[in-house]
């Protein structure tokens, strides 16, 4: 009974940890790509403007 509440509580800690990790890789990869679309319409702006 000891093992299975051990291993239970290790793979709840081990999901949990996944999870965050998960989640913080959306979010940067979130916020990468709204910063690179952000500096990509500024590049494309300005091309147009010099033209």
């Amino acid at each position: 009974m000891i093992d299975l509440v051990c291993s239970l509580v290790t793979w709840g800690l081990l999901g949990i940890f996944a999870g965050f990790l998960a989640y913080g890789a959306a979010v940067a990869a979130y916020t990468l790509l709204r910063f690179y679309q952000g500096q990509f319409a500024k590049l494309a702006s300005a091309r147009s403007k010099s033209h």
